[in-house]
Parts: C-alpha cells; sequence; structure tokens
C-alpha cells in the first residue's frame, strides 16, 4: 500500500517533470558554464517551492502575524465589516460559483463574524483587474441569501488593495471600527493599506493555504498545489515591498 502510493505521487507531471529536469542539469552540468550553473539553480528553487517545506517556508510568515476573530472586543461590535475582493469569473451558473474559491471563503467569513453582532454591516468590494466582473456585487449578492440586505453595502471601483483602502476611506471615512475580512496571506498587505490612509483595522483573516497535516515522504517532491502556495505567497511579499 504504502509503496502503491509512494510510486503515483512520483509518476504524477510535477514530480515527474521536476525529476526530468534534475537528471538532465545534472548530466549538462560540465565545466564552469555560468548558464548551466543558472539552469541547475532555476531547477532546484523550481523543486523546493514545488514541495510542501519550500511552500511552508514562504507561507507560514505571512500566514501566522493574525489570529483568526474568536469575539469583537464591546466597543468594536458596531464595525463596518470589510470584505475584500478576491476574484471572480466573467461566467458561470450561479453567482457563487463565479466567485473564486478564496473570495467566497472570505465572503463566508465576513458574515459569520456579521451574524454575531447585529449592529455591523457588511462592506463588500473589489473589481477584477481586468474589470470583467464586480466580485464585491458578486459577494453582496451571495451574503444577501445568508444575511439581511438592509445591513449590506457595495464599493465600487476598487481593482487592488490599495484603492479598496483609499475607495473605503473617501465612502466610510473613520468614524466607525473596522474589520478586515480577507485571506490570511493577504492580510499583512491588506493591514499596511489600511493604515496608510490613517485607518487601524481589526484583521479577521481567513482562507489558510496551509493545512496542519503529519509529515509524509511524498511532501518532498513538487506537486501543482505546493508550487501555488508558494506563487501566492511570493505575490504577497512582492506587494509588500510595492506599499509604500
Amino acid at each position: 500500500m504504502v509503496f502503491k502510493k509512494l510510486l503515483k505521487a512520483f509518476l504524477m507531471l510535477t514530480p515527474l517533470l521536476g525529476i526530468v529536469l534534475l537528471v538532465l542539469s545534472l548530466l549538462n552540468l560540465k565545466g564552469n558554464s555560468a548558464i548551466r550553473k543558472l539552469l541547475l539553480g532555476v531547477v532546484i528553487a523550481f523543486w523546493l517551492f514545488s514541495t510542501r517545506p519550500g511552500a511552508w517556508l514562504l507561507m507560514k510568515p505571512l500566514e501566522s502575524q493574525y489570529d483568526p476573530i474568536a469575539e469583537l472586543a464591546e466597543e468594536d461590535r458596531n464595525a463596518y465589516v470589510v470584505v475584500l475582493g478576491g476574484g471572480c469569473s466573467a461566467s458561470g451558473h450561479s453567482d457563487a460559483e463565479r466567485l473564486s474559491e478564496s473570495a467566497l471563503r472570505r465572503v463566508l467569513e465576513g458574515v459569520r463574524i456579521g451574524q454575531m453582532y447585529p449592529n455591523t454591516e457588511l462592506v463588500f468590494s473589489g473589481t477584477s483587474w481586468r474589470g470583467t466582473c464586480d466580485v464585491g456585487e458578486l459577494g453582496a449578492i451571495f451574503a444577501k441569501k445568508l444575511f439581511p440586505s438592509e445591513r449590506i453595502k457595495i464599493q465600487y471601483d476598487s481593482r487592488d488593495t490599495k484603492q479598496e483602502a483609499e475607495v473605503f476611506k473617501l465612502q466610510f471615512g473613520k468614524s466607525r471600527p473596522v474589520v478586515i475580512v480577507t485571506s490570511a496571506s493577504h492580510m499583512p498587505r491588506a493591514v499596511k493599506n489600511f493604515k496608510n490612509q490613517g485607518i487601524e483595522v481589526i484583521p479577521a483573516p481567513t482562507d489558510y493555504k496551509l493545512k496542519p497535516a503529519k509529515f509524509w515522504i511524498s511532501d518532498i517532491l513538487p506537486s501543482v498545489e505546493n508550487l501555488k502556495i508558494s506563487e501566492t505567497a511570493l505575490h504577497e511579499y512582492l506587494g509588500l515591498i510595492l506599499t509604500f
């Protein structure tokens, strides 16, 4: 049983591609060619960031900065609960299907917090950077099936995190507490952008990419899932660098 699972893990497309690239790089590593060394370095980096340990190395510092919200302090229970956009598609069989997995998780977390406190209002924001869909509007439509519509607001024309913070300040000001709901990996950048607008926020992270699990030998093999986690983490680090 263990052998079959291990063999299957090795024969998946990403691990197989990684093994082939590594072998080819080693076979071509002759002399002191800078290009060959660069190729080997790229292959090693690809392998590392496609493994579970590599993905954890990149993502853990982002996702561990803030804890999920258990409850709000008494003075914060009239907050705006701002659900940041997380991507959507222009077509789909339903509003929920058009929302990305991350966006849907953010919506559900926002609704969960809002349901606990009757004086809160949900604010949905975000537009796809291509302008093909409005994730804030889609999130609000879906949330209305679970939450009172009179306590739902939509923030338009926000194509990135910086714009979401700027537009929120213009539309809602700073008179009430602000709870930010977004993916755990995105939260450090979101907090930084809102602070740049003079808005102190209460982080409510969700959509965690890292799932605790017992280590298995196949974790050192490349996988598309781990590569995607690493890519998301690198995207957030770049976003933090460019946020000023």
